[in-house]
């Protein structure tokens, strides 16, 4: 039990449960009580995970040696490598602005060299005094698979903190331009359909000729206006418009001239990619979280719990990479489902009119909210 317990990332309770209805009933007999079981388990996978106290805020935070570094295997058959797997660490003088930059040298190097880049946050598998995992994936070659390939733990949503954590990523890269980043907008999800269309309508101004977007945000912003002024939550509404048009769109200036955003539009736009055939949005990655957190298996782990199991998870990637270089699949094909939601996006965008912008963008809203 203790090696299943120190050399897996399974539950603890899944592994003690696992030896007690798998075992001769004769030796489940000899063994101790349930309890006690349980403890032994912890104490293996305390000691597995080191003495090192929690830290009680991030200015505390000091990584351990033994989590400092990721040991991979060599390509060519020789010894396993050690390496940095914290890449960057802001330290300890940023304070709560303190953020951290996991990887390895094989994905930072595909990162570089990847035409396009997507990034997504995720929320349930950050450790405490933390708000965020930032991820930031790279599109393989001409195809519709990505491999996250850096994650940055940040501690709040504040707009420096993604420019400083952004251009640390850069220098690691040296400094690569990728041909697109396509984000997610950090739009939340809410129960009511009418709004979260009026939301996925964001997402879909990405799907617009660059020409046109800056009219479609207009006509956007007096669609909220005129449809939620009365509702509770408009002076939300208001604040995520100006968010977006801030960072996104680019503020108003003199003579009807926008300032350039900090994600100007040809970064985030979509359209030519849609009608070439390239992966649109942020839907190709969220498989990448779904898997994250089923390999975490638990929301919120402690902080450097957090870093073991985000180390082994870049270990997968890594033997991804591998495969995906050996011709091998690393998905499931696509869906029929998704397949039929890619060509009704690409019909929209290939039959696209300035004259009918809004009615472009409700109707692929409409397609985003499916997915």
């Amino acid at each position: 039990m203790a090696t299943r317990v120190r050399d897996t990332t399974e539950r603890v309770i899944d592994v003690v449960e696992h030896v007690r209805t798998n075992v001769p009933v004769a030796v489940q007999n000899a063994l101790p009580d349930k309890p006690s079981l349980l403890r032994g388990a912890h104490r293996v996978r305390q000691k597995l995970e080191g003495n090192a106290a929690a830290p009680k805020s991030l200015e505390e935070l000091v990584v351990p040696d033994e989590l400092v570094n990721i040991a991979l295997r060599d390509a060519d058959g020789g010894d396993d490598r050690e390496e940095p797997f914290v890449v960057h660490d802001s330290g300890p003088d940023t304070g709560n602005r303190r953020f951290l930059i996991f990887s390895c040298t094989l994905l930072l190097t595909l990162l570089q060299s990847a035409a396009n880049w997507f990034l997504d946050a995720t929320f349930k598998t950050v450790p405490n005094l933390t708000y965020q995992l930032l991820v930031v994936h790279a599109q393989w070659a001409d195809t519709h698979i990505t491999i996250p390939c850096a994650y940055i733990l940040l501690n709040n949503k504040d707009q420096d903190i993604y420019k400083d954590a952004l251009s640390a990523l850069r220098r690691l890269v040296n400094n690569a331009s990728p041909e697109n980043v396509m984000m997610d907008f950090e739009l939340g999800l809410h129960n009511d359909q009418q709004f979260a269309k009026s939301i996925a309508m964001f997402r879909a101004l990405a799907f617009l000729p660059v020409r046109d977007v800056s009219r479609g945000f207009v006509l956007l912003k007096r669609h909220l206006e005129d449809t939620y002024s009365e509702r509770a939550y408009f002076d939300s509404v208001m604040a995520l418009c100006d968010y977006f048009e801030e960072n996104y769109i680019g503020t108003v200036a003199t003579r009807n001239r926008r300032n350039i955003p900090r994600f100007p539009q040809e970064l985030w736009n979509v359209h030519e990619k849609t009608l070439e055939g390239s992966p649109k949005t942020n839907n190709t990655v969220e498989g990448g979280h779904n898997k994250l957190h089923s390999f975490f298996d638990c929301d919120h782990p402690s902080f450097f719990r957090f870093i073991r199991l985000l180390r082994n998870f870049t270990k997968t990637l890594v033997a991804d990479v591998y495969d995906l270089r050996a011709g091998k699949k690393i998905n499931r094909p696509m869906t029929a489902q998704y397949r039929l939601l890619e060509h009704r996006r690409r019909n929209l965008v290939e039959n696209y009119h300035p004259n009918n912008i809004f009615d472009f963008l409700e109707s692929m809203a409409g397609l985003l909210a499916l997915h």
